[in-house]
């Protein structure tokens, strides 16, 4: 007979554990508002739940990269405008400048704005976005250019950000091709004097404007230009030297770094609509799996409410016949 009551015992007290761990269980869902806190309370589900979380992750971290991404570029785009409105504005004094009608004191007038757009020009090259100069490449931590007529200290390396699992995207605009003549065709033409110019990029990036006499052998003046603000220091000083031929020599340089910059313009453009696009989809993705993880894994509070009131209910019910059955178990030992 007590040893029916020692298994009756053992039962009851099993009963009330496993009640009192289910309404602890319940009562964790209703505090982290979760229904899957550890793998035990469902391996399958809580499997998917963490890899829904990891593709959240990498949505999320793509996400900071377009962001990082589209703020270079808006950056530079910027850049390039003013770049673009610059080179307008040399183009509208150099025609200016080299009519027949101007004097040596109104090209001394272009002469001087000229210089100082060479220098607001140097200012645009030296450009930092976020502590970082934007057209240095991989280089972003020392200015592309240490002067008007310097070369350039800079790289070609494009800085690439990651946008989603398989797709890469380079978020800066690299000097090189703005400032430098390394695209520059080696080309010649003839003045309406009848003078020679010939053009020939370096592998330096700088650029040999070779001006000759009639006669196409005799060599006036070699010209080399660093780069393209260093150019428009050169036009400067051709106009201040009242110096129509050396101007209408580097006056061609101008068609050409206009055409870098609407180049560079037009990739930067659509680098933005592709990141736009990319960010969207992204979007769309991340809410879909945000969705999938919260039917997993996210406990529905009336349902979790309910469940404790019944466990409570049920253990309550356990604990009363327990009572009962040790009590009327103790009177039989006392007879």
């Amino acid at each position: 007979m007590r040893v029916n009551n020692q298994i009756l015992f053992n039962q009851i007290i099993a009963s009330l554990a496993k009640k009192n761990s289910e309404i602890y269980l319940a009562h964790e869902k209703l505090t982290s508002l979760k229904k899957i806190n550890r793998p035990s309370d469902d391996v399958a589900s809580y499997t998917k739940a963490t890899n829904y979380k990891i593709k959240v992750n990498s949505i999320e971290q793509f996400k900071r990269n377009i962001d990082i991404a589209d703020g270079m570029l808006k950056f530079a785009e910027r850049q390039l405008n003013d770049l673009s409105d610059t080179w307008d504005r040399v183009s509208e004094l150099t025609v200016l400048g080299l009519n027949a009608t101007e004097d040596s004191t109104s090209r001394l007038a272009i002469a001087s704005e000229l210089k100082n757009i060479a220098n607001f020009m140097l200012g645009i090259a030296n450009s930092k976005y976020e502590g970082n100069y934007i057209f240095s490449g991989y280089k972003s931590d020392q200015p592309p250019f240490s002067s008007i007529d310097s070369n350039y200290k800079g790289d070609s390396n494009q800085i690439i950000v990651s946008i989603d699992n398989t797709s890469y995207l380079g978020a800066n605009v690299t000097g090189d091709k703005l400032f430098l003549f390394n695209n520059f065709p080696s080309t010649s033409l003839v003045t309406e004097e009848g003078k020679h110019i010939y053009y020939n990029s370096q592998s330096d990036g700088s650029l040999n404007i070779e001006i000759r006499d009639r006669d196409d052998t005799t060599v006036i003046k070699t010209i080399n230009i660093k780069n393209v603000i260093d150019g428009i220091d050169k036009l400067s000083n051709a106009f201040k030297n009242n110096n129509t031929l050396e101007a209408k020599a580097i006056f061609e340089i101008v068609n050409f770094a206009k055409n870098q910059i609407i180049v560079s313009q037009t990739e930067v453009g659509a680098k933005l609509a592709r990141l736009e696009r990319q960010y969207e989809k992204l979007e769309e993705t991340d809410l879909i799996y945000k969705k999938l993880l919260s039917n997993i894994q996210d406990a529905d509070i009336a349902e979790v409410a309910s469940e404790i009131a019944n466990i409570q209910a049920s253990l309550e019910a356990l604990r009363l016949s327990a009572s009962k059955i040790f009590s009327q178990s103790l009177l039989d030992f006392l007879r």
